[in-house]
């Protein structure tokens, strides 16, 4: 018997509360063949993960990346709040450049940043094909100014967002 020993997740898969706690200043989310596994990079080596619902990232000031799939991705920003289709939720602080790689495949990428708490820059990238992926910035406040020559959006809430790969 081990007091410290905790059961396996049972085949019915997880609970809806499992949560990874993670402190590092750089991390790099990205999301494996189900919705709640995939792998992180951290200045602390890698962490993988499966079954796995909410992520909770502390960075200190840091980059934070969270990369979308090959395939075709709803990806959100909220707040301070990431979600890539239905896979594990990602909640940050504390990090001054955040990136959202939509990579490859049909993307939709929402930002509503009025409520982003730390972010210096955003940086929203779309991917392959051409001429496919979508951004949607809501939650503006009255300046907001969009500069397509040098693909940058200001007044949602963060210092600047750029873009690129968005048609």
């Amino acid at each position: 018997s081990c007091s410290a020993c905790r059961p396996m997740p049972s085949s019915s898969g997880p609970s809806a509360s499992d949560t990874l706690n993670v402190t590092d200043g750089f991390v790099i989310v990205t999301y494996g063949t189900g919705p709640s596994s995939g792998s992180l990079a951290t200045g602390g080596g890698p962490i993988s993960f499966l079954g796995i619902e909410q992520i909770q990232l502390t960075g200190g000031g840091g980059f934070l990346a969270v990369n979308g799939t090959n395939g075709d991705d709803a990806i959100d920003l909220t707040g301070n709040t990431i979600t890539v289709n239905n896979g594990a939720v990602v909640t940050f602080a504390g990090y001054a450049i955040v990136t959202l790689d939509a990579r490859n495949g049909d993307d939709a990428i929402s930002v509503n940043g009025t409520t982003t708490a730390g972010v210096a820059i955003l940086n929203v990238l779309g991917g392959a094909p051409g001429a496919s992926d979508q951004l949607q910035v809501t939650g503006v406040d009255p300046t907001v100014g969009v500069h397509t020559a040098g693909s940058s959006i200001t007044g949602v809430g963060v210092g600047v967002l750029l873009y690129g790969g968005i048609e």
